[in-house]
This record gives C-alpha cells, structure tokens and sequence, in this order.
C-alpha cells in the first residue's frame, strides 16, 4: 500500500500548528540516520529487538491537545489531556483545558469538577480558571430548572419569607392565650437598654414569669401556650408580646420575631454608621428582603438575632427538643430547625432592642462552620425523597453570587466564595436531569 510523503514544510498531522519539519519531523529527521548507523546486516534484522517508540512528553502533548480543540476535534483533545494527566496528574493547564473540554461536550457536572481540581492544584489565581467554572455552574443550574427560578423575582418560591406589619392584623381575642416569659436565673444582671419594666410594661396581661437556671428548664416548667424567651440587657416595646400573640394567631404561625433595633451599653440607639458591629447585623437583617428562601436566608445569618426575640408555640418547642444548649449559638441552631418544620411569622416593625457590646460570646468562624454542615444534613433529612427541594434551598443561599455569574460578573465574587459555592453545589443531591 503506498504512503503519502509528507512534506517539510506542510502542517503537521499532529494539529499543532506547526510546520511538520518544526514538529514532528524534528523526531523523524533525526531518527533516520540515526537508525541507518545502527542497522544491522540483513541477516540479523530477524532477530533484532523491538525498541518501543518514545512517548511524547507533557509539553507536546498539551500542545497537541490545543491543536485539537481549537479544531473542534474535542474526542481526541480530551484523550490528549487525559494523557497529559497520567504524567502529571496534578498538571494545573492540563486539568483546566479538560474541564473546558467536558463543558463544550455538554457535560457542564464533569467539566467544573476538573476545573475545581486545578484551582485548588494552582499556585497562584488564574481569572480564566473561575470564569470556566462560573460557565459551568451556571449551565447545571439551568440544567436543573434552578437559576430561572432563583433569579426571577416573579417565580412561585413556598419557602419566601412572609414580613407582616402590625396595621395589617387583624383584632383577635389574643388576651385569652397565656405567654410564658422564660427568665434564666444564671444571667448575671446587665445594666442598659433593659430591666424588668420592659416584662411589667407589657399591654398583653396573660404573661407568667417562669425562672430556671436554663431556658429549657423554664419550658418545663411553663404552663403558657407560647413561649417567650427573656435576655437579660436586651428591652421588648410594651406592645411587642400582644403584637406577636396577634400575629401568629391570626396567621396560624408556630413561631415568630420581630424586627430588631440596636442600642449600645448606656441604651443609645444606634443607627447605621455609628457602630461597626451594629452595622454588620443591619446589613444581615436586610437581606431578608430579597431571600427566596427562608431557610437559605437562616444558613447565612440569624435573622432573629438572638433567643429573645423569639415568640415560640409551646408544642413546637417540645417537637424540636427546644434549645441544644451545647450548640455554639443555640439560638440560631433553633431557628433553623424551626424554620425545616414551619414557617415563621415576622413583624416588620422592629419591637425589640438589642444591646450591642455585651460581652455575649459569639460563635466563631470554625464553629459556624461546624454548623451549618449539621444543617445541611438536617436539610437533607428532612427532604429525603425531594433531592430537588433540598438543591434549590442550598443554592438560594448564594442568590446575589448567582445573579453575578448569569451575568458574566464574575470578577465581582470573591474566588473563596466561588469554590466554597461549587463544592456545596456539586454536593448537593438532584434529580437527574
């Protein structure tokens, strides 16, 4: 059978680019003579060993896995890659430019994993890199019938955040439905925005006090059907309890808050721009406005703010085990249990103060992480045989990150927010597509 001579100074057949005489036969050019030296008489050419042809190394290969895919030919880039990787498994070039192969064969999952693999391979920040993982992200997402949805203000969302206004409830016989104020006896006394008249101030009158050295102990012993955390330092308005009773009955709400203004150690009121502190909770209380998840909104801030602004039914409170006091921030953790089994009521009116600077500890940074994968888990059990419901919560999480990807800002997500986004998206159980 006759072979094509191919010519020096045609492309190479190997798609780099390149002439053949500056590629692939340099090798030939030189092997020739090479050979010719070396050959054996006739004779022996029977018996002489096979020498096994010389793998290409990395650089050639990666070169020619580019010529590949900027032909189209991605089948054979991806077997060039893959390759690639078996000589340099951790190969950042090699790991990305498979990850954009897999996304333009339509396999988006594939190809932000590959990507996440070289980002964390890299040495240093390479935009190109999350720009790719951005395009993947976004195509799962629309894949699975998510980003429409998170990012359109008009789609149905059954877990928003229902925000009532005191002038919208309607009167009700609220007076007749006892409220436990549970008081811990350890809380050493805090002298500013409260004290005892903030209880003795309240218009609603069936109020009992119950004393305990834990707030579970005081719902024990408590006779009321809603119950009422108290936190020391922190002051309700005289209208606060008879506003929530009213709101979660006429609503048919388990539990509920309220909005919250800050105060600081003399009973000051804050407000935006006087106190870091306070500054940073204002912010998170804000967001709730545009969450299309409560839940999602709870994984990333105690929109409550703390167990004194909590108006809880006595019977959800008994379902949930009430307070897991060796929870970093019991108080956030009940709320997020709360909200997986009911949705809350919330007044828009703030009718609770919150001293700022009081020493209460808060948790750090590696015990909210600790947490929230406990509620992830939480999520995840409570939606066993609902994968999709349990996605759409984890990724309303990340609502402003998403609007930014779909609209190619990318340089605008932080890149640790990006990965962390990626790696809890990719996690997270789906229905196949």
């Amino acid at each position: 059978m006759p072979v094509t001579q191919i010519s020096r100074n045609q492309p190479c057949p190997c798609g780099s680019g390149k002439r053949y005489k500056h590629c692939c036969g340099v090798e030939s050019a030189t092997a020739a003579p090479a050979a010719a030296a070396t050959s054996p008489p006739v004779g022996e050419q029977l018996h002489a060993p096979v020498i096994p042809a010389m793998r290409p190394d990395l650089p050639t290969l990666m070169q020619r896995a580019l010529g590949c895919q900027k032909q189209g030919r991605l089948a054979d880039a991806e077997a060039l890659y893959r390759e690639a990787l078996t000589l340099a498994p951790a190969n950042f070039d090699a790991l990305h430019m498979l990850g954009v192969v897999r996304l333009q064969l339509d396999e988006p999952e594939a190809g932000a994993r590959c990507i996440l693999r070289a980002i964390r391979a890299a040495t240093v920040e390479y935009p190109p890199a999350y720009a790719n993982l951005a395009l993947c992200l976004c195509a799962i997402a629309r894949r699975r019938g998510i980003l429409d949805e998170l990012l359109d203000s008009a789609s149905p969302s059954p877990d928003a955040p229902q925000i009532h206004f005191s002038a919208d409830l309607p009167a009700c016989a609220d007076d007749a439905v006892l409220v436990s104020v549970l008081v811990c006896r350890t809380e050493e006394p805090v002298t500013g925005a409260a004290d005892p008249q903030s209880l003795a101030g309240q218009t609603h009158r069936q109020l009992e006090r119950v004393a305990a050295p834990t707030l579970n102990a005081c719902a024990r012993a408590a006779r009321g059907h809603f119950l009422a955390p108290f936190v020391a330092g922190d002051a309700w308005d005289a209208d606060r309890i008879e506003l929530m009773t009213r709101l979660l009955l006429a609503r048919g709400r388990r539990w509920g808050f309220s909005g919250v203004r800050f105060a600081d150690a003399q009973g000051r009121r804050l407000r935006f721009g006087d106190d870091a502190v306070a500054d940073e909770l204002l912010r998170g209380l804000d967001a709730i406005h545009s969450a299309r998840s409560l839940t999602a909104a709870f994984l990333q801030f105690n929109h409550a703010v703390c167990a004194g602004n909590l108006l809880v039914e006595r019977g959800l409170w008994d379902e949930l085990g009430g307070f897991r006091e060796d929870s970093p921030d019991p108080a956030w953790d009940f709320c997020v249990r709360a909200a997986l089994c009911a949705p809350p009521a919330i007044l828009y009116e703030p009718k609770y103060t919150r001293l700022v600077g009081s020493g209460v500890h808060a948790a750090d940074a590696v015990q909210i992480a600790a947490m929230r994968a406990q509620w992830r888990a939480a999520i995840r059990a409570a939606f066993p045989d609902q994968p999709q419901a349990v996605q759409r919560i984890l990724a309303a999480q990340h609502v402003r990150e998403w609007r930014l990807l779909d609209s190619g800002r990318v340089r605008d997500v932080e890149p640790r927010r990006l990965v962390a986004l990626a790696e809890e998206f990719l996690a997270a159980p789906h229905a196949p597509a």
